[in-house]
């Protein structure tokens, strides 16, 4: 889930998009769709030019200082493996990706790792206010790896708890960008130091991981090589390869 078609042209997004997406989800085109339109009209946007069923989840824009070419892509496999089986986890999917343009379209100079936790963040704040149980989307979120482009899900998943608690001591209209952006902040600067650990252990992890990558036969049947390439699938969207490789590792000994 995130800002990922920046290199690409309209036509090459297009060709992207599934005549015949997969419904492994139990989600239908209809109930995307309300989640889309949902959170949109609570974050002030207007509702994406182009979105449909594609190869992936995510967004982009030609131009980032407007949200009204903005195009949004969505992968029920992809939502499946990841966890994301309700109607709420939905909700909350779609809430991130519309932070996404939020920010694209107010030139927010945050780092990939920070732009990722700003989108919890308000996700998890927009929950907080209007009820939207979080339990499904957290764990979802939670589960996942990280890497260069998105911080592990365990920090993601501070965020999100966080986010949520201010939010429910909020009443439901009181809202805006800006004002949840600096809650945002606060915490931001309260967790630096972890945060910098955190991307320092996994960029490490990663280069190890691709220097390593050819060595298939030295690391058969061991829990290190399993966890490397299931952050590799991650990075790439491939969660269910992902989590077949958390499966292995678990059963691995060292």
């Amino acid at each position: 889930m995130e800002d990922f078609f920046n290199e690409m042209s309209y036509q090459e997004i297009l060709n992207r998009f599934d005549i015949d997406p997969s419904t492994a989800s139990g989600f239908t085109e209809s109930m995307v769709h309300d989640s889309i339109v949902g959170a949109s009209h609570y974050f002030g946007l207007p509702i994406p030019m182009i979105f449909g069923a594609g190869d992936t989840t995510g967004v982009m824009s030609m131009d980032n200082t407007s949200p009204f070419d903005d195009v949004l892509m969505y992968n029920f496999s992809e939502l499946h493996d990841l966890g994301i089986n309700d109607k709420a986890s939905l909700d909350l999917v779609m809430s991130h990706e519309s932070i996404h343009r939020v920010l694209s379209a107010t030139k927010h100079d945050y780092g990939v790792w920070e732009n990722e936790l700003a989108c919890d963040f308000l996700t998890a704040m927009r929950a907080g206010r209007e009820g939207i149980n979080i339990d499904i989307f957290k764990d979802a979120i939670e589960s996942t790896l990280g890497g260069s482009t998105h911080p592990s899900g365990n920090l993601r998943a501070d965020f999100i708890q966080k986010a949520y608690e201010l939010g429910q001591n909020q009443i439901e209209n009181d809202f805006s960008v800006e004002k949840d952006l600096i809650a945002f902040q606060e915490h931001l600067d309260y967790r630096s130091v972890d945060i910098e650990v955190c991307k320092s252990t996994l960029l490490s992890l990663s280069n190890e991981m691709f220097a390593d990558s050819h060595n298939i036969s030295n690391f058969v049947n061991d829990k290190d090589w399993h966890i490397k390439e299931a952050q590799w699938h991650t990075e790439r969207g491939e969660h269910s390869e992902a989590n077949e490789h958390i499966r292995s590792a678990k059963m691995c000994s060292k």
